[in-house]
């Protein structure tokens, strides 16, 4: 907000659809409607300027809709982000489609480089026994940062990975007197209990 205000100084509205991320259908933001109902009533220059151009959408066909919607029988609107970047574009110039086509697959390739980049970087601290926020699993607490086993939790589930060879997981659940939701979790990760079976 504060780099929306320094390009563009006083804003009349501000309409924030929190918690809701630019991959949302902007056609499905609530406050992105009323954004749209506000500008059809308004007359003179129009600028609605968005904190990064991903949050118009961003997929071409949510990038096309938004225009749409914003544009549509509205020759007054302009789309622009905090940047300065008009994403208004005319019908006629068929460069400016291109480059706004490949402005949108690199806005999409950068996120899935962060998203991965966060994968890879929970998956390191995971090796490394550090508990990556959540709930920690069944057997474990978080001490310091790290997960630890937890007394009588712990050896439960080495218990179940012991059994699964000769044991259904409604038996194992009967037998332990625990939820077959933990006879499955355990189960799924095997792995973390065997260390000391």
């Amino acid at each position: 907000m504060h780099a929306i205000s320094e390009f563009a100084g006083v804003i009349d509205e501000w309409f924030v659809d929190a918690g809701l991320s630019g991959k949302t259908d902007p056609m499905t933001r609530p406050r992105f409607a009323d954004l749209v109902a506000e500008i059809e009533d308004l007359e003179g220059e129009v600028r609605v300027i968005a904190s990064e151009r991903s949050r118009y959408g961003r997929t071409s066909r949510a990038l096309d809709d938004a225009r749409l919607a914003l544009l549509q029988d509205n020759d007054h609107v302009r789309m622009l982000d905090a940047s300065g970047t008009e994403h208004t574009l005319s019908d006629t110039n068929p460069e400016e489609w291109l480059l706004d086509e490949i402005k949108t697959i690199f806005t999409e390739y950068e996120r899935r480089t962060i998203v991965r980049r966060l994968a890879n970087g929970k998956a390191r601290a995971r090796k490394q026994g550090r508990h990556v926020g959540g709930k920690p699993p069944f057997g474990f607490e978080v001490v310091d940062g790290v997960l630890t086993p937890k007394n009588g939790e712990y050896q439960t589930a080495q218990k179940i990975v012991a059994m699964f060879p000769t044991h259904t997981i409604r038996q194992i659940a009967v037998i332990l007197g625990i939820t077959k939701h933990k006879v499955e979790t355990v189960s799924a990760n095997r792995d973390r209990y065997r260390e000391a079976l």
